[in-house]
């Protein structure tokens, strides 16, 4: 994919961008239920180099896109078992998107890695079954780490109605949900103020989602919309002998989605997670927890219980429970070239929260320093618990080429 850039770097430019992001931050961690004395090895610290290339080409009367991210992330965590500090380094080149397009008339052909957007909510939106949504913990995606989708589009763009199809083959990138290969469609029509989506997406072993999504523009200021998807499998591994289930299970959002002025934005949803656990499942993990902890206590125990501990981690699956609503308030212009945002993430189910501030502040036109602090506000049988940090502070800047 490299030389082929440098091959077609002599062709016609459509456009071109290019970012850097250089980021640290520092974490409290949590060691609480399955991160005791961090046998989980959290880093405290990381510090990450992000290089962004986005380019794209005429070629063939269509267009060759790409969106490159080189990574150089550094990381020290401390293994309190041991007492001593662990050093690592990761180095990334990931074409995030890299596809050729071509329109003509009423169509639109396309192959090769791109991401989709089919989601309408703010948080996690259910509807995103091509590309995957953004976390929870990080909704802006600020380092661009969500990759493309590996597949072949076909598209039709009618007078009041757009029709999508995509076929997508077993690879690393595809399989976070589908482990074979799979074909997804979409239907998207305008209905008045209403813009309406029929979405789908089904694999050769006949595992599928359904679903759809809308939004309203209500006046100039307001905007409600809803997604919704059925899924025939869940991949939440369930306690005490922590396998999945077979069955149907859905998620919806709904939210709101508000500018009083220019100077204010704020975003409201609920968000319901079916195959999130109910509450007698969440007391049997905890005392699973629990269990594995006692055990740690005794010698000949603590090898089998703290591996044990580190497989429901890995395993684990954000957020938990059923119940969360999301919040986002924005303030432009609170001072020169100055922005201040609020989000909470929070789980009604428990009462725990996952909360951040950040600032961000553009000068000189191409650069961006932002600083966040996220932390959690939690009761003692928080799911958010299980979360692996208490408190996060980070520090960056983003320079545009």
């Amino acid at each position: 994919m490299i030389v082929a850039f440098i091959l077609l770097n002599g062709l016609s430019v459509q456009a071109q961008t290019s970012k850097y992001i250089s980021e640290v931050e520092y974490n409290t961690i949590n060691k609480k239920w399955l991160n005791p004395q961090n046998i989980q090895l959290l880093p405290y610290i990381n510090v990450n180099n992000i290089f962004l290339y986005n380019k794209s080409f005429k070629i063939y009367k269509g267009s060759l896109n790409g969106n490159l991210r080189f990574s150089l992330l550094n990381q020290l965590s401390r293994d309190e078992i041991n007492k001593y500090d662990v050093n690592d380094y990761k180095i990334r080149f990931n074409p995030n998107e890299l596809y050729y397009q071509k329109s003509f008339n009423n169509f639109t052909l396309g192959i090769g890695r791109k991401r989709i957007k089919w989601g309408v909510g703010y948080v996690a939106s259910p509807t995103d079954i091509v590309s995957n949504p953004p976390s929870p913990t990080d909704p802006s995606d600020r380092l661009f780490q969500i990759k493309g989708s590996d597949l072949f589009q076909a598209s039709y763009i009618g007078s009041k109605s757009q029709y999508d199809i995509y076929l997508m083959p077993k690879t690393n990138v595809n399989d976070l949900y589908f482990n074979n290969h799979s074909a997804a469609f979409r239907y998207f029509t305008n209905v008045h103020s209403f813009d309406i989506s029929l979405v789908g997406r089904i694999d050769l072993d006949g595992k599928y989602q359904a679903g759809f999504n809308q939004t309203a523009a209500i006046g100039e200021k307001l905007e409600l919309h809803s997604d919704a998807i059925l899924s025939s499998k869940s991949n939440v591994l369930y306690p005490s002998d922590f396998n999945t289930k077979k069955g149907l299970y859905y998620r919806i959002l709904a939210g709101a989605n508000w500018s009083p002025n220019q100077n204010y934005n704020v975003v409201l949803e609920y968000f319901h997670i079916s195959e999130g656990y109910s509450g007698n499942e969440w007391i049997l993990l905890q005392n699973t927890i629990q269990s594995l902890e006692a055990m740690r206590a005794v010698e000949n125990l603590a090898p089998t219980a703290t591996s044990t501990m580190k497989k429901i981690y890995t395993s684990n699956v954000f957020p938990l429970r059923r119940d969360f609503m999301f919040a986002r308030l924005l303030r432009n212009n609170l001072f020169k070239n100055t922005e201040l945002e609020w989000i909470t993430f929070a789980c009604i189910n428990d009462l725990g929260s996952l909360n951040r501030l950040g600032i961000y502040y553009k000068f000189q036109s191409r650069f961006n320093l932002y600083f966040q602090y996220q932390f959690l506000l939690n009761t003692d049988k928080s799911s958010f618990n299980l979360y692996g940090f208490d408190n996060t502070w980070r520090l960056g800047i983003k320079i545009s080429f």
